[in-house]
């Protein structure tokens, strides 16, 4: 009985971490997306995505066509929140995130962390490939500016 137990809770513990490992690859994958997006690095960002669709909504939906590019003169730091994620019907995964970005806006230097946040949501859909996780779908929206407190 005892060796019994000990099975089901080693293929419980192997299930899980093979969930948790596939998971971080996903995120991973979107993650290098959205940094290179945030960034201006159409080019690497397609390293990490597949398709025509992905490629128009890189170039056409930029950071900087979503807000002023003249409000940010230093990147400090990025964070992310993922909302949720789903499995879809053909095994591609549905992602939405939020990405928030640390920056100095001109005339004001922080040093250390950024004076402003500008947040993003993201959806994304990513793929299993011969070549690994993919983003094939991604749209970002413009969500808003906040000052980061200071103690």
């Amino acid at each position: 009985m005892k060796k019994v137990v000990l099975v089901a809770l080693l293929a419980g513990a192997g299930w899980f971490g093979y969930r948790f490992v596939v998971r971080m690859q996903q995120e991973s994958c979107y993650r290098k997306v959205a940094d290179a997006w945030a960034i201006g690095q159409t080019d690497e960002a397609l390293r990490y995505a597949e398709g025509d669709a992905v490629r128009k909504s890189l170039e056409e939906l930029t950071l900087r066509s979503l807000v002023d590019g003249r409000m940010i003169e230093a990147w400090r730091g990025v964070t992310y929140t993922i909302e949720s994620s789903s499995k879809e019907e053909g095994g591609d995964v549905a992602l939405e995130a939020k990405q928030r970005l640390a920056f100095d806006p001109p005339g004001i230097t922080s040093a250390i962390g950024g004076a402003m946040w500008v947040s993003f949501h993201h959806s994304a859909k990513l793929r299993r490939t011969s070549g690994g996780w993919k983003v094939v779908a991604f749209t970002p929206k413009f969500l808003d500016f906040e000052r980061i407190p200071r103690r």
